[in-house]
């Protein structure tokens, strides 16, 4: 009797090391004496098939983050162009983003993600646990944002010259397309 509270500490200290969100975040973090010295090939978001491929294994993906949202759960899905999802659950993003959702962070960034590539739905996605997952790059050359495009994506009307110019055309605004704004999770992984 008198080893009770040593044992049951035991089996708290067991459980807490075996949860699975502790086992996710081993998994995440490099080994040791690895860390920013592992380099890892810069795959881009829009190369779906290769990404696929890769399942289970740890990846660098690049490509610009086009539209980004947060679930009612809080959920934050970062979209790259090409169909590619960084998904980052409420749990992380209240221990590892406090300051502000990642959602808002890197919602029209040109960013490095690494993580170990897992299929939802078979779409591939890495699963965020935290910002040292995320390195805002620069952009390759050759793949600048257009002229006249403001900060949030869209494109300024500099007006048609000439009678030649064909007028340009507007894209109306997605509601999806708001950082941070509250999104039906399901629309991130629809079967097509």
């Amino acid at each position: 009797m008198k080893h009770a509270p040593a044992l049951v500490f035991a089996a708290l200290l067991l459980l807490v090391s075996a949860s699975p969100f502790t086992r996710a975040q081993e998994a995440a973090a490099p080994a040791p004496g690895k860390g920013a010295a592992e380099k890892l090939e810069d795959i881009p978001a829009a190369e779906m098939d290769k990404l696929r491929e890769l399942a289970g294994q740890k990846v660098a993906v690049v490509g610009e983050i086009k539209n980004t949202g947060r679930s009612e759960s809080g959920i934050n899905f970062l979209n790259f162009d090409g169909g590619f999802v960084v998904v980052c659950f409420p749990e992380v993003v209240k221990d590892k983003f406090p300051d502000k959702d990642p959602a808002k962070l890197y919602h029209r960034k040109y960013v490095r993600v690494t993580g170990e590539i897992t299929l939802f739905k078979d779409k591939p996605q890495i699963k965020l646990y935290g910002p040292d997952q995320v390195e805002e790059i620069d952009r390759p050359v050759g793949d600048e944002k257009p002229k006249g495009e403001t900060k949030d994506g869209e494109t300024k009307d500099a007006g048609a010259k000439g009678k030649d110019a064909k007028p340009e055309k507007k894209t109306p605004k997605r509601p999806d397309n708001t950082p941070g704004e509250t999104v039906d999770a399901d629309q991130y992984f629809k079967k097509k």
